[in-house]
């Protein structure tokens, strides 16, 4: 969509070239627009690759979820960045209060960016 494409616009001018990001593993994220890294992609395709992307796929449900390991798994991982989004929202339960600690570096309609940590 539209709304998709300003996003990723955004996402690309913003967060520095090399940051990892989370964001819903859908085939058709804005992240993937971007040139940016994904946390995780869209589980299909990794599965093509003999990848088992189960545990990682676990950690995002943690951590969108606020859960008490979710700011160990964000350092752990050097996650910098998350987006979250109604894609999120439909995907997995968000936590948006665990979200509001961070700061918000880009909001587009439906569309926000935290930064999770410096680098």
């Amino acid at each position: 969509t539209r709304e998709d494409l300003a996003f990723a616009g955004l996402v690309e001018r913003n967060p520095p070239a090399d940051a990892v990001i989370l964001h819903a593993p859908l085939h058709n994220d804005p992240v993937m627009l971007t040139g940016r890294q994904s946390f995780i992609g869209y589980p299909g395709h990794i599965w093509t690759h003999g990848i088992d992307y189960h545990a990682r796929l676990d950690s995002v449900m943690e951590i969108y979820s606020g859960a008490p390991s979710a700011l160990d798994l964000i350092s752990r991982f050097g996650i910098r960045y998350a987006v979250v989004s109604p894609a999120e929202e439909s995907a997995m339960p968000v936590n948006v209060e665990f979200f509001k600690q961070f700061e918000q570096v880009v909001h587009s309609g439906n569309y926000s960016l935290y930064k999770l940590q410096s680098k």
